[in-house]
């Protein structure tokens, strides 16, 4: 360094050719005008930094149970799907644990003679939704289970919707309505 001088010369500083010295890779480099790319150059690196992916462990399995000893009964209007017994509901269940899918959903189909317009067949405990579920855990404790709660299974009519009664029945689970 020269005396009185502020400034101390070195020589370029070169990286693989580049003068890194010169104008755009001073002070905080040259982003966004260059990106670097290094983290996409090979397959095995962009997988490694991609933002989104999706497993089976994302994936929630939707199933249809009905009554029965036995069986399944393909569903027209969903190729490839088919409501279940419970039977058939417990060696599906143990199908998604195997594949790494964490929940299932369960859709109960009840049978026309224990509908009615107050849908009280959503609070009987040895329902078809209630009794699937137990075996269900009982014999896949570790699988998830999600259930619809709503009450057109149960009705003659289908909208969740009480057409007699001024009020719904009260519910053991829930107490009495409104809910809140």
């Amino acid at each position: 360094m020269i005396a009185g001088s502020r400034t101390l010369k070195y020589g370029p500083l070169i990286c693989r050719g580049v003068d890194l010295t010169s104008k755009p890779f001073t002070s905080l480099g040259a982003f966004p005008r260059v990106r670097m790319r290094r983290n996409r150059r090979d397959d095995w690196s962009r997988r490694l930094v991609a933002e989104n992916i999706l497993t089976a462990a994302d994936l929630i399995w939707p199933v249809f149970v009905k009554e029965g000893p036995s069986g399944r009964e393909d569903i027209s209007s969903m190729p490839g799907v088919s409501r279940l017994t419970i039977p058939a509901l417990i060696d599906e269940a143990g199908r998604a644990a195997a594949l790494g899918i964490p929940v299932i959903a369960i859709f109960p189909v009840v049978p026309p003679g224990l509908k009615n317009a107050e849908g009280d067949e959503a609070l009987n405990p040895e329902n078809l939704i209630c009794r699937a579920v137990a075996a269900v855990k009982h014999a896949h404790p570790g699988i998830g289970i999600l259930c619809d709660a709503a009450l057109d299974p149960f009705t003659a009519h289908g909208p969740a919707q009480f057409a007699t009664r001024s009020t719904p029945p009260a519910s053991p689970m829930f107490g009495s309505w409104p809910m809140r």
